[in-house]
């Protein structure tokens, strides 16, 4: 239904905020982003995040790219087609 979609992506997107969140602090923490954000964010010893939201739908990990240490880019896919995406910086 609409309304389940709608859901859905707005999941989707608090998803992205709370990872893009962790992401900062490792970085003020660290001096870098990590690698992957597979099954959780962690940065040198520290976890930022543990277990790392997946789309509400089809329980895949967001799409994540570290381009370098002070750049990345997240994505996530919402069914009402609109843009989400987030790059830093």
């Amino acid at each position: 239904t609409n309304t389940s979609k709608r859901s859905r992506d707005t999941r989707r997107k608090l998803d992205v905020e709370n990872i893009r969140s962790a992401l900062e602090l490792c970085r003020t923490e660290e001096g870098s982003y990590p690698l992957s954000i597979y099954s959780n964010i962690t940065c040198g010893t520290e976890t930022y995040l543990g277990g790392t939201p997946k789309d509400p739908k089809t329980d895949s990990v967001y799409d994540y790219s570290k381009v370098s240490n002070t750049s990345y880019t997240i994505e996530c896919e919402l069914e009402s087609l609109e843009p989400c995406s987030f790059t830093n910086p």
